[in-house]
């Protein structure tokens, strides 16, 4: 055997290795009830698809970690319909349904692009808008979300225009797979990794049907449209304020847990 054909069977022999042990991965998480905590283990064994996918795919506009949250989706999809009796490998069949996120590349390419110095601010925009709105009664406008956000911190010094600049950016560059527990806030991959296998999990996780809606709701995910304010998720699910505020420190709180 010369050098070459030397390389191409360690090679050979390497992927095969890496092979049975993403279907023994698979078996695990398949045969124990498909816990999120064995989905995880899984998921690391893709990264070097997801990020493959991800280099040959992603448009520049589109963020990094939605675009990977959006494979991880698909990811998982193949995982819960995998079945090795029809014998392809669990590899062939996660990269045949990975094609599926070209859509989501094509359909979000080409979303407002939020400049990072502005990411800082949302969070804090967001959790003023939430308490103004319980305080007032109404959403409040962005003068009353510049003052009490510079109150809580004088550093950030943000003016009536800056707030709406930054609000409709954020309307335009709003991925649902973008927010962690704090919808204003851009997820890390640990949180996203964790927020994709809570949705794949979500009766268990949730298994009250009030905190399942809110959960979609404030990440707009699952066909369900992006509402983060509490009165407007009062409004739209004909509960009160309080209720609401109530069911989100709950949801918060189970996905604080799992991070």
């Amino acid at each position: 055997m010369n050098a070459v054909e030397e390389f191409l069977s360690t090679k050979e022999k390497s992927a095969n290795v890496k092979r049975e042990k993403e279907h023994e991965l698979w078996n695990h998480w398949n045969d124990n009830g498909r816990k999120p905590a064995h989905l995880e283990p899984l998921l690391q064994a893709f990264n070097s698809v997801t990020n493959a996918k991800t280099r040959e795919w992603k448009a520049p506009r589109i963020n990094e970690s939605a675009f990977k949250a959006e494979l991880h989706t698909h990811m998982i999809k193949a995982f819960e319909t995998y079945d090795p009796d029809r014998g392809a490998s669990l590899r062939t069949h996660v990269e045949g349904r990975l094609q599926k996120a070209k859509r989501y590349n094509a359909k979000n390419q080409n979303f407002a692009y939020m400049p990072e110095e502005q990411i800082r601010f949302i969070g804090k925009i967001q959790q003023a808008h939430d308490q103004l709105s319980d305080e007032f009664g109404r959403t409040p406008t962005n003068a009353e979300l510049a003052t009490h956000v510079n109150q809580q911190d004088p550093k950030f010094k943000l003016t009536e225009k800056r707030v709406g600049e930054i609000r409709a950016n954020q309307k335009a560059d709003r991925p649902g797979s973008l927010w962690t527990y704090d919808p204003a806030t851009r997820a890390s991959n640990r949180e996203q990794e964790v927020l994709n296998l809570i949705n794949a999990e979500l009766t268990s996780v949730f298994p009250h049907p009030d905190e399942r809606m809110v959960f979609e709701h404030i990440y707009g995910i699952n066909g369900k449209a992006l509402v983060t304010g509490t009165n407007d998720l009062a409004k739209k699910l004909g509960k009160s304020p309080s209720q609401i505020s109530r069911i989100k420190s709950s949801v918060g709180a189970k996905v604080k847990s799992y991070i």
